[in-house]
């Protein structure tokens, strides 16, 4: 069974609490793990030593998700293997064969790790010491010739929904959650064929919240992912979106103030790169 990683290094800690903390039903979950690589001095994010790191101070982790050539998932932010420790910059990761990114080495700075399978962290999050808050972000904005090498963005994106539902299965452990982000329709009816998991869908696009919040109960989305930065987003739209049975999520704050304004708007989850964040606001 994976253990815990150690403790990672951010550039912001809390200050001592002045008064007891409080508890609060916001989610925090770990962006990307620990956070975004520029946050952390010690973890690569999206690898599992520093998704296991952010379970130790907060309630779950943010994921991206994308699939190989051969129809494997694995845990990846962007369109390509710009990270290679040997200066290599190789175009289209969902062209690469699992061998090709099994063998391949990550680097930011002075750290090192692999890409790992998204199977391998699910394997953790479905055993008994399981049962946190997970976001997994389905990349689908590559452009539409990347998208026609691999069959077209229709063929490539219910695969990937109908992989992921059978990954996910149809069982977890208590007070596990998963919340799925992403803007493609078709993609949650895929997923509800081969899964009757009780996944939360969020729609995650680049319009504004008001837009967002119609789009998904005009499509039946369970909720919206916004940055907490998006000048169309307010408290009292939160609440109302809420009121209306939508979750909301919002990403992704790291100091203190940010930290603050994003939980002035009384999301149902906030992402965040620092894994300090419940410390920095006294909650639990």
């Amino acid at each position: 069974m994976i253990a815990l990683a150690g403790t990672s290094c951010t550039k912001e800690s809390p200050s001592p609490p002045a008064s007891p903390a409080v508890s609060t039903d916001v989610l925090f979950l770990g962006h990307k793990g620990s956070g975004n690589n520029a946050y952390n001095e010690n973890l690569l994010e999206n690898t599992i030593p520093s998704l296991l790191n952010a379970l130790s101070s907060l309630d779950g982790v943010e994921i991206d998700v994308q699939m190989s050539k051969d129809g494997t998932l694995w845990i990846w932010h962007d369109d390509d293997l710009y990270r290679s420790c040997d200066g290599e910059n190789p175009s289209f990761f969902i062209t690469r064969t699992d061998a090709e990114i099994a063998a391949y080495r990550i680097c930011h700075g002075s750290k090192q790790d692999r890409i790992y399978s998204l199977s391998e962290w699910l394997d953790f999050w479905k055993s008994p010491q399981g049962g946190f808050t997970m976001s997994l972000d389905v990349k689908s904005y590559f452009p539409s010739d990347t998208f026609q090498l691999v069959g077209g963005k229709d063929a490539y994106m219910k695969a990937m929904a109908q992989g992921l539902a059978q990954l996910i299965g149809t069982n977890a452990p208590l007070n596990a959650k998963l919340l799925i982000e992403v803007d493609y329709r078709p993609f949650i009816t895929t997923f509800k064929q081969f899964s009757n998991y009780p996944a939360t869908f969020c729609l995650l696009n680049e319009e504004s919240f008001e837009t967002r919040v119609q789009w998904a109960k005009e499509k039946g989305y369970d909720g919206i992912s916004i940055n907490y930065t998006n000048p169309t987003v307010s408290a009292s739209g939160i609440a109302q979106a809420r009121a209306d049975g939508l979750f909301v999520q919002l990403y992704t704050p790291y100091y203190a103030s940010e930290l603050k304004a994003a939980f002035a708007l009384n999301p149902d989850a906030i992402q965040t790169d620092n894994v300090d964040a419940k410390a920095v606001l006294n909650v639990y």
